[in-house]
């Protein structure tokens, strides 16, 4: 019962919390591309999907105690990766 709490309760937050994740590695693509905050919300809410999926794995790959330093590193490559897949999308 109650005593599960503590070995469930913060893979389950750390899922909860996954399209926030999202957003703030992708924020700072939004903040150099001179998107104003509500239409970088906007865009979240139109790839919910994506910013869950990315978040998800993300959060995962940081909840392993020792190698979450070098999970941080590979999100914000991630991050910056998808940032030019939307500035690609956005030339063509």
């Amino acid at each position: 019962g109650i005593s599960l709490l503590p070995l469930i309760g913060p893979p389950i937050v750390n899922q909860l919390i996954s399209s926030r994740r999202a957003s703030s590695y992708m924020g700072r693509y939004f903040v150099l591309s001179g998107t104003d905050p509500k239409a970088a919300k906007n865009y979240e809410y139109e790839h919910l999907g994506l910013f869950y999926s990315f978040g998800m794995a993300a959060g995962i790959l940081e909840f392993l105690p020792l190698f979450s330093i070098i999970t941080m590193t590979s999100n914000t490559v991630g991050a910056a990766r998808w940032s030019i897949d939307i500035i690609k999308k956005k030339r063509s």
